[in-house]
């Protein structure tokens, strides 16, 4: 249990997701988690992708915008990141 090691925290947080879609009491350990995750890991894209995620279910779209954007500065390739960047930057293109 190295607490420098990212699985640790990845699957803290996967765990954190789960129960946050349960009881929405937890998505500020999922915050805390993947904030850290993304101190140990800074080019982890995906990440900070799920740390957007965690906002846009928490209706902090601003928060979500930044984070998407930012998944998609370390991986410009990052298609999910660009589809939620763009729902969220032009809401009238949903389907």
């Amino acid at each position: 249990m190295n607490p420098h090691h990212t699985n640790y925290y990845k699957s803290r947080a996967k765990v954190g997701i789960y129960l946050s879609s349960i009881d929405p009491v937890y998505y500020n350990d999922v915050i805390t988690t993947l904030l850290k995750v993304s101190e140990l890991a800074p080019t982890d894209a995906k990440s900070i992708y799920n740390l957007g995620l965690v906002y846009l279910n928490m209706g902090k779209n601003e928060e979500s915008i930044v984070a998407f954007q930012k998944a998609i500065d370390l991986k410009p390739d990052y298609t999910e990141a660009q589809v939620r960047l763009s729902s969220l930057m032009n809401p009238q293109e949903k389907e």
